[in-house]
C-alpha cells in the first residue's frame, strides 16, 4: 500500500538520512512532517511494533504520505555531530532543513503539508521558522509554558503520580526548586552543580548523570537552551491551524493545561484556528491505559505496551487533516 523513499541531505559537511513514506500510485498527497521526542533513537527499522511506526503507517494508509528524519548521528546519518552531544540549535536546524526539502518531491501536496510532533516535538514544531508554512502543525504530549515551569511541576505533580509521599515530597521541594533555578536559569554546569551535595543527589537520581556533560543522555546545554526558547512566542507568530492533543493518562507531559493554552493563544489571535482534544485511556507513548497511575504501573511492562497499541492520535490527525479544506 506504500513505497517507501530513502533519501538524505548535507548537513555540517556530513549527510542526513530522511525517510519519506508515501501511499502507493501517482499524484501529490497531503504530506505529514513527523518528528519524535527528544530520545537519540532511529527512525528506521523501529519494528511493526513501535508505536510510532503504527501511528505512520495508519496515515498513510489513509491517503497521507510521511516524512520522518533522523537526528544527527543516528542510523544512516555520516560525518555529523552525535545526537548525544547536538546541541537544541543543531536539532532544530536538521529538521528545519528536512522540511525546506519537501517541496522537490513531486508526490508532496504543498499546499497540504502538516507537522506532527509528539512531546518533544511538539516544542520543535513553532520553532522551526521554515520556508513554507505548514497548513497545520498537530502535537500531542509536549509542553508549551517554560522548561523550567515544567520542571517546578513536574516535582509536585509527577512525584505524586509515581506514589512519592506527600511529606517527603515537601521537605524536598525547595532544594529541587533551588536546583532547577540553578541549572536552567543561573546556567550552572552539572560539575558546578555538583558541588552542591544536595544537587548532586538530583543528578544522579533524577538525570541518570554521573559525568559533566550528559543529562538523561542529552548535553546539558540541551535543555538549557530549551529554557530560552519563547515556545509562547513562536506560537503566537504562527498563523495556521493547530491541533492540540492531550493523553489523560500521560503522567510525562502531564499538563492538561498547557494544552489548553496551546489552543488559546492561537484561537486569541485567529478565532477558530486551533483544536483542543482531551484523548481518554492513552499515556505518553500511545498505550491503552486506564488514567495516570495505571499508566505508571505499566510503564515498564514491555510485553503489555507492545499489545494495547492505541490509535486515537493517528485517528484524531487523520481527521484533522481530512476535515481541513
Amino acid at each position: 500500500f506504500a513505497d517507501v523513499v530513502y533519501d538524505s541531505f548535507v548537513y555540517q559537511g556530513g549527510f542526513i538520512r530522511n525517510i519519506l513514506i508515501k501511499p502507493k500510485g501517482e499524484g501529490r498527497f497531503p504530506t505529514l512532517f513527523f518528528i519524535p521526542g527528544y530520545t537519540c533513537s532511529s527512525i528506521d527499522n523501529m519494528g511493526e511494533d513501535h508505536p510510532y511506526e503504527k501511528f505512520i503507517l495508519e496515515l498513510v494508509k489513509n491517503g497521507i504520505a510521511v516524512c520522518k528524519t533522523e537526528k544527527p548521528g543516528m542510523g544512516d546519518c555520516v560525518g555529523t555531530v552525535s545526537c548525544e552531544d547536538a546541541d537544541l540549535y543543531q536539532e532544530l536546524a536538521v529538521f528545519k532543513e528536512s522540511y525546506n526539502q519537501l517541496h522537490l518531491y513531486d508526490f508532496v501536496e504543498t499546499n497540504a503539508i502538516y507537522i506532527f510532533g509528539h512531546s518533544m516535538g511538539g516544542v520543535y514544531a513553532p520553532l522551526l521558522d521554515v520556508n513554507i508554512q505548514p497548513k497545520g502543525i498537530a502535537v500531542f504530549g509536549t509542553v508549551v509554558r517554560s522548561w523550567f515551569e515544567y520542571f517546578i511541576e513536574q516535582m509536585r505533580v509527577q512525584r505524586f503520580i509515581i506514589g512519592e509521599d506527600y511529606l517527603l515530597n515537601d521537605s524536598l521541594f525547595n532544594t529541587r526548586a533551588s536546583f532547577y533555578y540553578n541549572f536552567m536559569v543561573e546556567k550552572k554546569s552539572p560539575d558546578e552543580l555538583r558541588k552542591n551535595s544536595n544537587f548532586a543527589q538530583i543528578l544522579t537520581q533524577h538525570w541518570n548523570n554521573s559525568d559533566s556533560i550528559y543529562m538523561s543522555g542529552r548535553n546539558y546545554k540541551f535543555w538549557q537552551q530549551l529554557q530560552d526558547a519563547n515556545i509562547i512566542m513562536a506560537w503566537s507568530k504562527y498563523g495556521g491551524e493547530v491541533l492540540s492533543m492531550w493523553g489523560q493518562g500521560d503522567f510525562i507531559a502531564f499538563s492538561e493545561y498547557d494544552h489548553r493554552l496551546l489552543a488559546q493563544i492561537i484561537n486569541k489571535k485567529t478565532p477558530g484556528k486551533a483544536t483542543f482534544i482531551s484523548i481518554p485511556d492513552i499515556d505518553h507513548g500511545f498505550v491503552r491505559v486506564n488514567g495516570m497511575e495505571d499508566a505508571v504501573s505499566k510503564f515498564r511492562n514491555y510485553n503489555y505496551r507492545l499489545d494495547n497499541y492505541n490509535c486515537a492520535v493517528a485517528k484524531n490527525v487523520i481527521k484533522w487533516i481530512k476535515d481541513r479544506p
